[in-house]
């Protein structure tokens, strides 16, 4: 496959930019893709390229596995990972494991076919773990195959060559000491935009952005932590979305976890980030109790282009303390309790600025913050007439 010919000089002219993070992974959102919601600990990227171009092609992130032996035989064994159940029993090689130059890394690359799609996947040592990144596109004829190589050649290589990663040590190592600052809080911004689509229409993002500053001169973002927050914990999970921050004068410099740095500037009793401006919210008391119904709605293509469905999830919350979280269409649960309708039923406390849920054992949980106008749970308003 010509494509293999371009693997050294593309991986070895990468840098990463300001980077997102999903489980060991720092990345730069690739232009032309959309993010998906994380399944099976696995982050994906559908194509949303001009033109319709590769329509059915995805970019996916696996979580890192134990890595005990080879990383040949162990990326062999896994090269199938983000190949659909259904196609499992029809998989055919078409490059076994072999060594790719990746910096700072061992890593090898493997290709597979499937009736429907071709799949492409490149294995990282990272000493005890394996990461595991990978590229689908359709090959149901020869047409589709080169369409689908041509797009692993021109956009996943070169988004696959930027992504870094990051250990517990590697975050302790680079963060400065904290000192307190004289300013402390939680903060809440957000900002709508207006998104082409592919079929020439629009859809409407909405993102919002929680800072929490500690008295202590640390920093993080998407709501308080489980149990709260702990520089060690949050390194030991690879978190990169904390640091610490230092003022001076009307700018404050918040200096995070992955290297990178950001200022934010006084505006009014709250900061601005050049796009939006986060305002004094507050972090519901431990035992607040919640009335009314979160929704998530995503859409998941399907897999090698077979297709696509409509996912939901809603959970209802009771002033009793309990909730019901109801996933119509095959939305993710996050609890292996799901009963056969996909219904969930147990109990929630918001504890240290997060809702926990807790049902036949199993915990989830996601940030709160009270913004004046109701409660943000995770990145969804909670509709209090649900």
């Amino acid at each position: 496959m010509r494509w293999l010919a371009v693997l050294g000089m593309i991986f070895a002219s990468s840098a990463l930019a300001e980077p997102r993070q999903f489980d060991a992974y720092l990345y730069e959102q690739p232009d032309g893709w959309v993010k998906r919601t994380i399944r099976d600990n696995v982050q994906s990227f559908h194509s949303d390229l001009p033109g319709d171009l590769c329509e059915f092609c995805y970019l996916h992130l696996g979580g890192t596995v134990p890595l005990t032996g080879d990383l040949a035989a162990a990326h062999a064994d896994a090269a199938a990972r983000f190949v659909p159940a259904g196609d499992l029993d029809r998989v055919t090689p078409l490059q076994p494991p072999r060594t790719l130059p990746f910096p700072g890394h061992d890593a090898t690359l493997a290709a597979i076919r499937t009736h429907r799609g071709v799949f492409v996947t490149i294995a990282v040592d990272l000493g005890a773990e394996m990461a595991l990144m990978g590229f689908e596109g359709r090959a149901r004829s020869n047409d589709h195959l080169t369409e689908s190589l041509g797009v692993l050649q021109s956009h996943a290589l070169p988004f696959f060559a930027t992504v870094a990663f990051v250990t517990p040590d590697d975050i302790l190592r680079r963060l400065p000491a904290a000192k307190p600052q004289g300013i402390d809080g939680a903060f809440w911004g957000w900002q709508q935009r207006l998104l082409p689509t592919t079929g020439g229409g629009v859809v409407t993002d909405v993102t919002h952005r929680v800072l929490i500053l500690h008295p202590d001169g640390h920093f993080n973002f998407e709501g308080q932590p489980e149990g709260g927050f702990d520089r060690k914990v949050m390194a030991e999970a690879r978190r990169t979305d904390f640091g610490v921050f230092t003022r001076a004068g009307r700018n404050i410099t918040l200096t995070y976890a992955s290297g990178r740095s950001e200022t934010l500037t006084a505006d009014g009793d709250g900061w601005a980030d050049g796009d939006m401006t986060l305002g004094p919210v507050t972090i519901p008391a431990d035992g607040t109790l919640l009335t009314g119904r979160l929704t998530d709605l995503t859409f998941s293509g399907g897999a090698g282009g077979g297709g696509g469905a409509f996912a939901q999830t809603a959970i209802d919350f009771t002033a009793d303390g309990r909730f019901v979280l109801k996933a119509a269409s095959g939305g993710f649960t996050g609890f292996s309790s799901a009963g056969a309708s996909g219904d969930v039923r147990g109990s929630y406390r918001i504890e240290v600025g997060r809702v926990v849920m807790t049902s036949g054992g199993e915990r989830q949980s996601l940030p709160i913050i009270d913004t004046g106008n109701g409660y943000l749970i995770g990145e969804t308003l909670l509709d209090a007439n649900g």
